[in-house]
């Protein structure tokens, strides 16, 4: 969670500079959150892809105990 709200803060920061809140122009805003968003999907995207492409993991039984 907190890297999801570093990358929203740098996008933003990006996009909107060092200029007020109350003076930046909403579409701004709405971008950055936007582009935050598409690289959070394509961050989820590849973890997903990689968790299936390592297959199932199997379990280890040591002197009668399953260890996982």
């Amino acid at each position: 969670m907190v890297t999801s709200m570093g990358i929203a803060t740098l996008f933003i920061a990006s996009r909107v500079g060092t200029a007020d809140v109350d003076t930046t122009p909403v579409h701004l805003f709405v971008d950055a959150m936007q582009t935050t968003f598409l690289l959070c999907t394509f961050a989820c995207l590849i973890g997903i892809v990689a968790s299936l492409a390592r297959g199932t993991v199997h379990h280890v039984k040591i002197a009668g105990t399953d260890l996982t």
